[in-house]
């Protein structure tokens, strides 16, 4: 079993090794994997919003798994449009399941990130799901059912890369969504960090008791 101390390891995935890192209480029974925005736009998992999520669910007493997708950081091969990225978080699923075979899932993502997420809930068997300012009109979201689990969505009301009217809009349609909408907020969360983890932490917290 990988210990959860916040050490990068690297997983055999579809497209090479994959570099991944965990953290939290390991006698924990739920673990979230937390996907990056996108990687020809600097994206890794050591992005400041990925960070502050992964430390929010371990607050929330989880396992926090965030891994890089290929050609990010240490991990090998190149960007696949989201069909290859797809894939590597179904790889880190695997992996996941080897190292906790009864832990429940769920998964989260930030913005290119969340559309990764969103297009795994169903083969990762998700439990729960947290989309960070999703860019809902740059990828088809709506080719995908709305998932039946808790779901939390983030989204600051300033985005500067994606317009936060469409996401919260599109929110809206989908029965079931917890919106948190920031205000005077920035697509990375400037200066807002610290609201963004304890709208997570506290989330987690109220989903992993029911």
């Amino acid at each position: 079993m990988t210990d959860c101390n916040g050490q990068p390891v690297l997983i055999d995935g579809p497209a090479g090794k994959l570099e991944l890192l965990c953290e939290g209480n390991e006698t924990a029974e739920r673990v979230m994997i937390i996907c990056h925005p996108h990687t020809l736009h600097g994206g890794t998992m050591q992005n400041k919003v990925v960070h502050t999520l992964a430390r929010a669910v371990a607050g929330a007493g989880a396992i926090a798994v965030r891994f890089n997708f290929r050609g990010a950081g240490n991990s090998e091969g190149s960007y696949d449009e989201g069909c290859g990225e797809l894939a590597d978080l179904i790889a880190v699923r695997h992996w996941v399941k080897q190292q906790w075979p009864v832990m429940q899932m769920g998964v989260a993502g930030f913005s290119f990130g969340s559309y990764v997420a969103w297009q795994a809930v169903a083969e990762l068997d998700a439990i729960c799901l947290i989309t960070v300012a999703p860019p809902v009109s740059m990828y088809p979201f709506e080719r995908l059912p709305t998932p039946r689990i808790p779901w939390l969505l983030v989204q600051g009301e300033q985005d500067e890369v994606i317009s936060a009217t469409e996401v919260l809009d599109w929110a809206r349609l989908h029965p079931g969504v917890e919106i948190s909408s920031l205000a005077d907020c920035s697509h990375f969360f400037h200066r807002r960090l610290r609201e963004l983890s304890d709208v997570v932490e506290q989330w987690c917290k109220r989903v992993f008791q029911d």
